[in-house]
């Protein structure tokens, strides 16, 4: 019930922003995002000092506090949002590719299935940042404290990529923007791949890389599926497209599991996937509607 109530919450609060603002979906989407995972980072400290030193006695405690916050800022927020409206045909760009594809129709397009198994591909860096610290003690020689410090550098650079990609890719289009991410992603993972003992600096370049592009990615996404199927049925189409998110944040770990615990398969599986989703962005092609 939670995960639902999650995905409900981003899902339909993203797409109806993107649609208040078509012409700067880009950037709506960065302030969505960024405060999606702001949300995470401030509740973090506000469930540690629900919960205290007595972390059993607490919890129950916590839990209940944690949830009551969440109702009241939900509930309340809600209260504010208006559903943008349609947009009408005077309004939308003169383009004669533009169509609102429906959910059915965007799943006849090959557009939609290449998107997401370029999502899903660039989603495998959420395990690669989960294990950063064990990849600094044994790629860097980092001690726990030092590879601790990685998990707060990465995520730093995750929020700022988010900010600084999605707001590049109303400038510069969308396209641009993913293949420079999955060029540098892809340098960074053949980086941490072929290197027995990497120096520190270029350990934390790699994983700073692989964090920055992500977090820039998975903003821009949501504005891309809205270029590609329109805006106006963007929660269901986008929902869908958005599971290869859920998929390659599993994937790392699937992996590994049926590697026997070699890290060495999921670095050079991700390499292909990368360079596969490369070929994806650079040959890819906004669908044209025909009845």
């Amino acid at each position: 019930m939670l995960g639902a109530a999650d995905g409900i919450a981003y899902m339909s609060t993203l797409s109806n922003a993107i649609k208040w603002f078509p012409e700067k979906t880009g950037l709506i989407s960065v302030i969505s995002v960024a405060f999606y995972g702001l949300g995470s980072f401030v509740f973090k400290y506000i469930d540690s000092a629900f919960l205290g030193t007595n972390i059993v006695h607490n919890l129950p405690h916590a839990l209940m506090a944690w949830g009551f916050l969440s109702m009241l800022l939900i509930v309340g927020g809600a209260l504010f949002i208006h559903d943008a409206p349609e947009a009408k045909a005077e309004d939308v760009v003169d383009d004669p590719t533009h169509h609102e594809f429906t959910t059915r129709e965007m799943l006849r397009k090959p557009q939609a299935y290449l998107l997401f198994i370029a999502l899903l591909t660039i989603s495998l860096s959420v395990y690669l940042t989960g294990i950063s610290s064990n990849l600094g003690t044994n790629l860097a020689g980092l001690d726990i404290a030092q590879a601790t410090n990685i998990v707060a550098v990465v995520a730093i650079a995750n929020t700022i990529g988010r900010f600084l990609i999605g707001s590049l890719s109303d400038k510069f289009g969308r396209k641009p923007m993913f293949i420079l991410s999955y060029v540098v992603t892809f340098i960074a993972v053949a980086t941490l791949a072929f290197s027995s003992h990497l120096s520190v600096p270029v350990f934390y370049a790699a994983m700073i890389a692989v964090g920055f592009f992500f977090g820039g990615t998975i903003t821009v996404y949501p504005t891309m599926v809205g270029d590609y199927f329109g805006l106006k049925n963007h929660s269901q189409n986008y929902s869908l497209i958005y599971q290869g998110f859920g998929f390659g944040s599993l994937a790392g770990a699937i992996i590994l599991s049926l590697a026997g615990g070699n890290l060495s398969v999921v670095f050079n599986i991700y390499m292909v996937m990368l360079i596969v989703s490369l070929l994806i962005w650079v040959f890819i092609k906004k669908p044209v509607y025909k009845n």
